[in-house]
C-alpha cells in the first residue's frame, strides 16, 4: 500500500470543519497582524508629512524663535524612530509568522491524530496546509473594504493593499509550501519508491515555484512595483530551484513509469517555463506517443516546432489539428513565421 496519496482527505466532517476553523482563525490573526504593520507605517508617515507642512507654513513666522529649532528637531526625530522600529519589526514579522504557521500545523496535527488510518491522517493534515494556502491566495488584493461611495477609489486602495502586504502574503506561503516539502521529504526516506508520494512532492515544488514566478508569465495583470520583485536575483533563483526539483521529481516517477501521462505533462510545463525549448518538445513528442489525443499537447509541439525552425513537422501538427477539427489550428498556423522574424 502507497504510504501517500494527493487526493482530498476521506476524514469526517467533524475533522473537516474543525480544520475550516483553524484555518478561518489562521487567517484573522494574519490580518490582524499585518495590518497592524501597515498601520505603523501610515502612523509615521502621517506625522512626518504634518511636521513638513508646519515647517514650510510657519518657515517665516518661526525663522527666529526657538520653536523653528524644536520643530526641526522632532522632523529628525520621528524620521530616526521610524527607520529604528522599522528594522526592528522586519526582524520581528518573520518569527511571529514562524509561530503562527506552528501554531497552524500543531493544531491540524491534533486534530488527525484522531484518524487511525496512517495515509489517511497525513493526506489530511497536508491537505489543510494546502487548504490555507489556497486561502491566502491574492489575499494582498483585499486587505481593505471601502464604503460604496468611495468606489472611485478602489483601484487606489487596492493598489495601496497591493503595496503594503505583497511581501507579507508571499512570505506566508513561502512558509507554509516549504513545511510541507519538507515534511514529505522527510516521508520519502522511509517509503523511496513510493511513486504517489514523489508525485505529491513533484506537486508541491511545482506550487512553490509558481509563487516565485512572474504573473506575466502566467498571463496575470499586475503592478510594475511587483514585477520588479520577481525580477529579482533571489526571487529568480529561488525560481529557477525549485522548478528544477520539481523536474528530477517528475523524472523518478517515469523512471519507473515512463508513459505516466501526468508527470509527462507537469514535466513539459516545467520546462516551458523554464524556457527549456528543447526538453519541452522531446517531452511533449514522448506524450503524444503515449496519449496521441492530447489537443492541447499537440498544438503546443507544434508552437515549439515553429520556434525552433522545425517547418514540415509544425505543419504536419497542423494538418493533424485541421483533422481533428480543432480550432486552434488556425492560431497555430499563425506562429508559422516566427522562426524566421527572429533575430540572427
Amino acid at each position: 500500500m502507497a504510504a501517500f496519496n494527493s487526493h482530498h482527505p476521506k476524514t469526517g466532517a467533524s475533522t473537516h470543519e474543525a480544520v475550516l476553523k483553524q484555518i478561518e482563525q489562521t487567517v484573522g490573526q494574519f490580518l490582524y497582524l499585518t495590518r497592524r504593520y501597515a498601520f505603523f507605517h501610515i502612523l509615521f508617515f502621517s506625522f512626518f508629512i504634518c511636521e513638513m507642512i508646519g515647517l514650510l507654513l510657519f518657515l517665516q513666522v518661526l525663522a527666529k524663535s526657538f520653536l523653528l529649532a524644536t520643530l526641526v528637531a522632532a522632523t529628525f526625530l520621528t524620521a530616526f524612530s521610524y527607520f529604528v522600529l522599522k528594522f526592528y519589526f522586519q526582524t520581528k514579522k518573520p518569527e511571529q509568522f514562524l509561530i503562527l504557521r506552528d501554531t497552524f500545523v500543531q493544531n491540524c496535527q491534533q486534530l488527525f491524530m484522531m484518524t487511525t488510518d496512517l495515509i489517511e491522517s497525513r493526506r489530511g493534515f497536508l491537505q489543510a496546509i494546502y487548504q490555507l494556502i489556497h486561502s491566502l491566495n491574492g489575499q494582498e488584493h483585499q486587505y481593505y473594504r471601502i464604503p460604496k461611495a468611495l468606489e472611485t477609489l478602489a483601484p487606489l486602495i487596492q493598489k495601496f493593499s497591493v503595496w503594503c502586504h505583497f511581501g507579507d502574503v508571499h512570505l506566508m506561503r513561502e512558509l507554509l509550501h516549504t513545511y510541507c516539502l519538507r515534511t514529505q521529504l522527510e516521508w520519502i526516506k522511509s517509503h523511496p519508491t513510493d511513486l504517489e508520494l514523489h508525485k505529491a512532492i513533484a506537486s508541491g515544488y511545482i506550487s512553490l515555484y509558481k509563487i516565485y514566478q512572474n504573473p506575466l508569465r502566467q498571463g496575470a495583470p499586475t503592478y510594475s512595483f511587483i514585477v520588479r520583485e520577481y525580477e529579482s536575483p533571489e526571487m529568480v533563483q529561488k525560481f529557477q530551484k525549485a522548478a528544477q526539483c520539481a523536474i528530477e521529481e517528475l523524472k523518478i516517477v517515469l523512471h519507473y513509469v515512463s508513459h505516466d501521462t501526468w508527470a509527462l505533462s507537469n514535466l513539459a510545463c516545467a520546462y516551458h517555463d523554464l524556457d527549456l525549448k528543447e526538453e519541452e518538445r522531446k517531452t511533449y513528442e514522448a506524450l503524444l506517443q503515449h496519449s496521441p489525443h492530447e489537443k492541447e499537447a499537440r498544438f503546443r509541439l507544434g508552437i515549439l516546432y515553429f520556434q525552433l525552425g522545425f517547418m514540415a513537422h509544425g505543419l504536419r501538427v497542423y494538418e493533424d489539428l485541421r483533422k481533428m477539427n480543432d480550432p486552434q489550428s488556425d492560431e497555430l498556423i499563425r506562429h508559422y513565421d516566427i522562426f524566421h522574424s527572429q533575430e540572427i
